[in-house]
């Protein structure tokens, strides 16, 4: 069993984990490249950029923050995100069923550029991406999740990604997950790929462009300090971090305000034996007023 490890100054809270990091070396990454190019011409595909529909942009750099948590169960898994976007950023449109590749997902769009940030498919397969540093990049982010979440496993997804030219990418982190098996995260520096197979210490995770580590500082206590006030890690713990303004609403909470930018949406993917279902709130989770058990009534399921 791998379980998460949370430095929280309190040792009752502190659980065993795993943490395995592989550097994937460029002529690893061109030998997945090929193999992807092979594969892509032998199923009769056009090639990679035309198959992922790549928008090249003019140097394109925006910030975008976002927090992602998640927790395992016996049922399966649940993912939480919150999506942190300039004020000035088209709006997106929400989750809807859509196929490629033959496999049904759920996923919203970006307003501006198309891609998503965080999907589900019908193998109870789900993926998030959270961008990285504030470096330069001719591609959409958001284009790579469209690319990956037809796959079958986490690893899959990971190793879809690693497979794939990411030179004309800015930094990003996928995190992956399938039922009964820990969280999965590729991490693309700009330079160098890393594949980390069990990612589930990592949680929670947080990007951003503002005061980047003081945002993960600021948000990681918060969550330790839920954490340490319930005593035990839950989905409504979770939910509870999401909203929060801890430590005290602005910049650093996890329910972003700044003048002009915020949390512009919510996220809860839940995957059991009997399906998946996507909830999502276009707003920030702080602006929820009904009881989650109603506002749940509009969440897609496949």
């Amino acid at each position: 069993m791998i379980s998460a490890s949370f430095n929280c100054g309190n040792d009752a809270l502190r659980t065993l984990s795993i943490r395995r990091e592989i550097s994937v070396k460029p002529e690893s990454a061109q030998a997945g490249n090929a193999r992807t190019s092979s594969r892509v011409m032998a199923e009769g595909r056009k090639p990679h950029r035309r198959a992922l529909g790549i928008m090249w942009l003019s140097k394109l750099m925006y910030e975008r923050m976002c927090t992602a948590t998640w927790i395992h169960d016996q049922e399966g898994y649940q993912l939480l995100f919150n999506r942190d976007e300039k004020l000035t950023r088209k709006q997106a449109a929400p989750p809807r069923l859509a196929v490629r590749n033959g496999v049904r997902f759920l996923a919203p769009a970006d307003g501006d550029f198309g891609g998503t940030w965080i999907a589900v498919n019908e193998f109870g397969v789900s993926a998030c991406l959270l961008n990285g540093a504030n470096m330069t990049g001719v591609t959409s982010r958001g284009l790579l999740l469209l690319d990956s979440i037809t796959e079958r496993s986490a690893a899959a997804v990971c190793e879809r990604v690693c497979g794939l030219d990411l030179s004309p990418f800015a930094p990003f982190t996928v995190v992956a997950f399938e039922p009964g098996r820990p969280a999965a995260l590729v991490q693309w520096n700009g330079a160098k790929t890393t594949f980390v197979p069990y990612g589930d210490s990592y949680m929670p995770l947080t990007s951003s462009s503002f005061d980047p580590w003081r945002v993960r500082r600021e948000r990681r206590d918060e969550f330790c300090r839920l954490l340490t006030s319930r005593g035990h890690l839950d989905a409504d713990l979770l939910f509870e971090y999401h909203r929060s303004h801890g430590p005290a609403r602005g910049p650093y909470s996890p329910c972003m305000h700044r003048a002009d930018a915020e949390t512009m949406s919510f996220s809860w993917i839940r995957v059991t034996p009997s399906g998946a279902s996507f909830f999502y709130n276009p707003a920030a989770p702080c602006k929820i007023t009904e009881p989650l058990a109603d506002a749940r009534g509009s969440e897609l399921r496949i």
